[in-house]
């Protein structure tokens, strides 16, 4: 493998030193990958969060327990990271204003004052295709130690070296980068329509697994590279290639938008992935011994009966939302790339100790013997083929669609839930929000914003944290019946799931970076928000995700190359 290494090799070998200590260094507070932890249970331990505030407007000046605000790019969707002082949050900007050059941008900002500190700036790919444009950096950075890993629009995974940073302002350095259209022939399918999230990365020992962005050609209407790896597991000190899973293969539905979790059962570490062909699997972390992969169990959220048509409302769905481990459980809700239309799915409880196939259904010919998953439809029953029960299916529970009543079904998702105190909190893509028991699946209760719902719920001392894309942060206890404390107007869109750290909400809108904190009354005329940077802001001329799906944007001329810092 060729790997870009503009350290020298003794930045290799302190990075694989710093993997040894760096758990020791993390601050009981900080929130230092997507999901809080592996588990990507958003529940945090800290108490006492802010119940209200108030962001200052053109027209009111007037602000209520805001720390400061920072500028972001036109669109954000990559959940903030926090560690050591340090803000990490997933954006774009424009590299040349008056070319109006399009990139994507990982932003660090001082946890403290939302001093802007560093970018990392990763230019366009050729083809909308494969880079959305003006689509965020939707992957939220993985950081241990002084050492920092993310997923870039050009499907490049990164080490970076943050410490010079956190220790008085210096750049970071890149230790390694691998190009996994170049190494693994993967074919992109990015941040489609704006929306949909670039894989976060997750960590188990001296490992990472990687959701490489494999998907459909799509003007092909299929996957034309086959055997390209879906997941891979790279050394961390070093990005060297461990082994790799092609599992999905051809069956593929569109792409891949589910991050990896690390499930750790008594007996046996899992690295849980839902995968794009709509089967959610568990892998052994160190594969199969001789660069592949090792499944440990695989499980179809889809009926075996359901068919996929591409560009059509279509009854097979797959994973944008990430699994969640608690409890010794799996949860995980299907959904659909909102560009392909009003959204439906499932949501399902698995046990994760069952192995090999444990779907609900096992597809079987005309003669009763197991046939292969295929992409369009499982199980054709015009040519004599059938689903039958699974005797050994992991299935605890699924909250189904419901055609009767809407709002007390499913309705598909591309977020996390939250699970805590025997409830499940999970928000739907049609703007409703879920109460359900832990242990059956049972519906306590539903709350509809009247807008999309893009970002995951967030526990905080026994209160519910929900962003909407009108802008509203609607706060509720966590409860099986419905008590609603507050609901807070933000001045933009959010797509970002809320995130509590070290006693401070911080609060991604499309545009804004806001960090909130305290229970404090209102103080006329007072403003702390930080001073906006010096680059000039175009956040104006980008449209919505949603205005991006109804409008097709032409892509600025951007030179292949290497990624660039500033």
């Amino acid at each position: 493998m060729n790997h870009k290494r503009p350290c020298q090799d003794r930045c290799v070998i302190a990075a694989a030193a710093w993997i040894i200590v760096c758990s020791s260094s993390l601050q009981a507070g900080d929130w230092p990958m997507f999901g809080l932890d592996r588990t990507r249970n958003t529940v945090s331990s800290e108490k006492n969060p802010p119940l209200d505030w108030q962001v200052a407007s053109p027209k009111d000046k007037t602000e209520r327990n805001v720390l400061w605000s920072a500028r972001l790019g036109s669109n954000t969707m990559g959940d903030p990271v926090i560690s050591d002082g340090l803000v990490w949050v997933g954006t774009n900007e424009y590299t040349n204003v008056t070319n109006r050059t399009d990139a994507v941008v990982l932003l660090c900002v001082n946890a403290k004052t939302g001093k802007p500190l560093y970018r990392y700036i990763s230019p366009r790919l050729h083809s909308r295709y494969l880079d959305w444009p003006y689509s965020s950096l939707g992957c939220s950075p993985l950081i241990e130690g002084n050492l920092l890993w993310f997923t870039t629009n050009r499907g490049e995974v990164i080490c970076l070296d943050i410490s010079p940073l956190k220790e008085g302002g210096g750049k970071p350095k890149q230790l390694w980068k691998v190009d996994m259209i170049k190494e693994f022939a993967v074919v992109l399918r990015g941040a489609d329509m704006g929306v949909m999230h670039i894989p976060s990365i997750a960590s188990h020992d001296k490992y990472l697994y990687v959701v490489t962005g494999q998907g459909i050609d799509v003007q092909a209407d299929r996957v034309t590279a086959p055997t390209a790896p879906s997941l891979v597991c790279l050394e961390k000190a070093t990005g060297k290639l461990v082994w790799k899973d092609a599992t999905p293969g051809a069956n593929i539905i569109e792409g891949q938008w589910s991050s990896p979790t690390i499930c750790q059962l008594k007996d046996q570490t899992q690295v849980v992935v839902a995968q794009g062909d709509g089967w959610i699997r568990a892998f052994d972390p160190k594969g199969d011994g001789n660069g592949g992969s090792r499944v440990i169990w695989e499980f179809d959220i889809n009926p075996k009966t359901s068919r996929f048509i591409f560009r059509h409302h279509c009854e097979r769905r797959y994973f944008a939302g990430t699994p969640v481990f608690h409890g010794g459980r799996i949860y995980i809700g299907s959904g659909v790339n909102p560009a392909l239309g009003r959204p439906s799915g499932r949501f399902v409880c698995i046990d994760p100790t069952k192995r090999g196939d444990i779907s609900e259904q096992l597809a079987v010919d005309a003669q009763g013997k197991k046939i292969p998953h295929r992409r369009l439809q499982a199980v054709d029953p015009s040519k004599g083929e059938e689903a039958i029960e699974n005797a050994n299916s992991g299935k605890l529970w699924a909250f189904e669609p419901n055609k009767e009543d809407y709002e007390k079904g499913f309705n598909g998702t591309i977020s996390r839930v939250a699970v805590h105190d025997g409830l499940v909190i999970a928000s739907d893509m049609d703007g409703f929000l879920h109460c359900l028991d832990a242990d059956t699946g049972k519906r306590y209760w539903t709350h509809d914003f009247l807008a999309a719902n893009f970002a995951s719920p967030l526990i905080i001392d026994g209160k519910v944290y929900v962003a909407d894309e009108d802008g509203d942060v609607t706060i509720f206890a966590l409860s099986k019946t419905k008590k609603q404390i507050a609901e807070v107007a933000m001045p933009d869109s959010i797509y970002c799931s809320p995130v509590f750290a070290n006693g401070v909400l911080y609060l991604a809108t499309r545009s804004r970076l806001y960090a909130i904190a305290g229970n404090g009354k209102p103080v006329a005329g007072k403003n702390e928000t930080a001073k906006p940077d010096s680059r000039p802001t175009k956040a104006a001329f980008a449209p919505t995700p949603h205005d991006v799906v109804k409008k097709m944007l032409e892509l600025a001329a951007v030179k292949k190359g290497d990624t660039v810092c500033d």
